[in-house]
C-alpha cells in the first residue's frame, strides 16, 4: 500500500499512523499499527503455510502469534513516521473484524 501519512497517534500504546491511500487524497485513511502494542492476529493468521492444526496446543499457536507481532513492532518502531511522509508498506488486515469500515493494517514490510 502506498499513501501519505496524515496523522500519527502515539498517545496510547496502540500507536498508529493514519495513511491516505486514495489517489486524489482526502479518502478514508488506513490505520497502520506502529505499536508498541499490536492488536489482533492478522500477521499470524495470514502467515503462509502455517495453520492452527500445525500446533499441538492453542497456547503454542498464541505464542507464535505474539512472537510475530514482536517482530512487526520492532520493524514499525524503526520507521519514524510523521504527517506528510509518503509510505510504501506491505500490510495485513482481517476484513471480517472491521465492522465499521475502517481498515486497521499491520505492517509486515516497509519499502
Amino acid at each position: 500500500m502506498q499513501g501519505k501519512v496524515t496523522k500519527v497517534d502515539d498517545t496510547s500504546r496502540v500507536g498508529k499512523a493514519y495513511v491516505d491511500v486514495s489517489p486524489a487524497g482526502g479518502g478514508e485513511p488506513v490505520h497502520v499499527a506502529l505499536g508498541p502494542v499490536v492488536v489482533g492476529t492478522g500477521v499470524r493468521d495470514g502467515f503462509p503455510g502455517v495453520k492452527y492444526s500445525d500446533f499441538d496446543d492453542q497456547t503454542r499457536f498464541a505464542a507464535f502469534g505474539q512472537e510475530l507481532n514482536k517482530l512487526v513492532v520492532t520493524s514499525a518502531q524503526s520507521v519514524k513516521l510523521k504527517a506528510g511522509d509518503t509510505v510504501d508498506v506491505a500490510a495485513v488486515y482481517s476484513s471480517w473484524s472491521e465492522p465499521t469500515g475502517e481498515i486497521r493494517a499491520i505492517p509486515v514490510a516497509w519499502k
